[in-house]
C-alpha cells in the first residue's frame, strides 16, 4: 500500500486528501487548486542539534582559553621587552663630567634615545588596545553563545511540556 501524502491545503483544513495534484478537494475550490502542493513533513524524533551545540560550546571555550593564553604570553613578552629598555644604561661621554675633552678619552656609553622609547610605548599601547578589542569581541561571542544556549533550553522545556500535555490527553 502506497502512503497517502496530503497536500498542504488538506492538511491545514484537516480533511482527507486523495494525493492527486491538484487533489479533488482543491479542485472544488479554484483558488486553492493553484496552490495544491505536498505538505512539508514535520521533523520526527529528537532534535539532533543538542550534542552539536554542546560540542560547539566546548570548542568555543577551548578557543577562548587558547586566545587568553596567547594574549598572556604576548603581554609577558612585551613586559620583558619593556623591562629590557628600562634597565639599559644611558650613553654619556666622560667629557660631560666637568673634565676637558682633550685631556680625557671619551668613551661612549649606551643611551636609550627618547624616540625609541616613545615608539616602544606607542607599540605597547597599540597592542594593549588590540588585545582589549579582541577580548571584547570574545566576550560578545561568549554572550551570544550563552543566549543561544538559553534559547535552546527554553525551546527544549516548552517542547517537553507540549509532549507531556499530549501524553495526558
Amino acid at each position: 500500500m502506497i502512503p497517502v501524502i496530503a497536500c498542504a491545503n488538506c492538511k491545514r483544513s484537516h480533511i482527507k486528501c486523495d494525493s492527486g495534484r491538484p487533489c479533488q478537494n482543491c479542485l472544488k475550490h479554484p483558488s486553492k487548486a493553484l496552490t495544491c502542493r505536498d505538505a512539508i513533513p514535520k521533523p520526527r524524533g529528537r532534535p539532533k542539534g543538542g550534542s552539536k551545540a554542546a560540542a560547539e560550546a566546548i570548542f568555543q571555550a577551548r578557543l577562548q582559553q587558547q586566545q587568553q593564553q596567547q594574549q598572556q604570553q604576548q603581554q609577558q613578552q612585551l613586559r620583558d621587552q619593556y623591562q629590557g629598555h628600562i634597565s639599559r644604561p644611558r650613553m654619556m661621554s666622560q667629557s660631560s663630567c666637568g673634565q676637558s675633552p682633550v685631556s680625557v678619552k671619551s668613551e661612549p656609553k649606551e643611551i636609550d634615545p627618547v624616540g625609541d622609547h616613545d615608539a616602544d610605548m606607542l607599540l605597547l599601547l597599540q597592542q594593549k588596545y588590540e588585545a582589549e578589542a579582541e577580548l571584547q569581541r570574545i566576550q560578545q561571542l561568549q554572550k551570544e553563545l550563552q543566549e543561544q544556549y538559553e534559547n535552546q533550553q527554553v525551546l527544549y522545556s516548552l517542547k517537553k511540556q507540549q509532549q507531556q500535555k499530549q501524553h495526558y490527553c
